[in-house]
């Protein structure tokens, strides 16, 4: 049976009680089920994007453009719940999401002028965060989608929500950023479980992005104020520190070229990082509901995300993978290369 908006908002209300809700583990199952309705959306909404910028050459072999998909974490879901009271889990739009990002905000704007064309997939809704940050100093641009649904027997509804966010280079190295720091320090600075003194940091260095992709000088009071905030707080030997120990990349792009040769190609990589045994897998697929079963057994099994994460990742996304999830791969040498520019002057 199709699960109705109604359905889906009952058992968001089981997984907002919780483990000791008596119907908790079915919900959680049911979630999981829920998913896979997105990930066909994700992907045609992915291919447009990718079409978007070939057409318009909003990418290039010094500066490329980098997309990439993924569902939202089963945990990050039952969090949002918990933070968002009023919020039933029919209203979710960033169940299923995919990230564009572009060298500069010249193209970034481009794009937002030419997304989506001549496609099904309609714009409901925007949120500018270009010029006007979050008050944390996060800084994108969100697409709310909608793409028709073609897989009726899984979600009861003519169409299903995507986010797409598109930023720049350096916006995707302040969230990188912010994601590591939040790591390093056991604190949740994505869902805003800030301390003093990395909220200020993060403030100041998001302020210096966006003062230097318009090519704007910034205050020198506020760089000062960077300066001595980065060396208090010791960010740039941390952050080395931190990502020093990850480099299996190289391995699975070596794994891809290796697979050419067989009849089966893998079409989808689920891929499983332990910062406790500071040890990169990845584990090819042919079938999507086989990765997604992968998937949810590995973030079941890493609930607490300081121990350890897990992501799908389209086999066309491997080269830049490194750079489509730094964070992931605890890869933090631009903004470290940022910041000692910034100690320089």
């Amino acid at each position: 049976m199709p699960l109705t908006k109604s359905y889906l908002d009952k058992m968001g209300e089981q997984l907002r009680r919780g483990p000791s809700s008596p119907n908790f583990e079915e919900a959680y199952e049911q979630l999981k089920l829920y998913r896979q309705a997105f990930a066909t959306p994700m992907t045609r909404v992915n291919n447009r994007a990718r079409d978007i910028i070939k057409q318009y050459r909003l990418s290039s072999t010094n500066a490329p453009a980098i997309v990439a998909q993924r569902h939202k974490r089963l945990q990050s879901i039952v969090f949002k719940l918990n933070r968002f009271e009023t919020t039933n889990l029919s209203q979710m739009q960033d169940i299923g999401g995919v990230r564009v990002v572009l060298p500069n905000l010249f193209k970034v704007r481009l794009f937002e002028h030419y997304f989506p064309g001549r496609s099904v997939i309609e714009i409901k809704r925007k949120k500018d965060y270009l010029a006007e940050s979050k008050n944390d100093g996060y800084r994108s641009l969100h697409l709310m989608l909608e793409y028709p649904n073609k897989l009726e027997t899984i979600y009861a509804s003519e169409t299903v929500s995507i986010e797409l966010q598109v930023r720049t280079r350096l916006q995707h190295c302040w969230a990188t950023a912010v994601e590591m720091a939040g790591m390093m320090n056991l604190r949740s600075y994505k869902q805003g479980d800030w301390d003093e003194d990395w909220q200020k940091f993060f403030l100041l260095l998001s302020r210096y992005f966006y003062y230097k992709e318009q090519d704007l000088e910034m205050k020198p009071q506020e760089l000062q104020a960077l300066k001595a905030i980065t060396n208090e707080l010791s960010v740039i030997e941390k952050l080395q520190a931190t990502s020093a120990i990850y480099s299996r990349v190289e391995d699975i792009v070596n794994f891809k070229k290796d697979v050419r040769s067989i009849a089966k190609t893998p079409k989808l990589f689920v891929l499983e990082i332990s910062h406790v045994k500071r040890k990169l897998n990845f584990y090819p697929f042919e079938e999507l509901s086989d990765a997604l079963k992968t998937l949810s057994i590995l973030e079941f099994k890493y609930q607490n995300v300081n121990e350890g994460q897990a992501i799908l990742a389209d086999v066309n996304e491997i080269k830049l993978l490194k750079q489509a999830y730094p964070n992931f791969f605890m890869d933090t040498s631009v903004v470290v290369r940022e910041l000692k520019q910034i100690l320089k002057n």
